[in-house]
């Protein structure tokens, strides 16, 4: 493994929301990322955005494969 970037994903109502939202996120198979690429997630991840806020996030970190 090389290096790693780490990605901010944010979800957007656009209203502030009654009661806590979530979005659930996920990878799906095909894309050619595996396990071994991530680092804080599986292939899913959910967001919540919280009950008057309009935005949620989710910080992720993907491995760099030094092939």
């Amino acid at each position: 493994e090389g290096s790693a970037t780490v990605y901010t994903l944010t979800a957007t109502a656009s209203s502030a929301v009654s009661g806590n939202q979530t979005v659930d996120v996920a990878v799906p198979s095909g894309t050619g990322i595996t396990g071994g690429d991530f680092s804080g997630i599986t292939f899913t991840k959910t967001i919540t955005i919280l009950s008057g806020a309009t935005t949620g996030t989710a910080t992720f970190t993907i491995n760099d494969d030094a092939l």
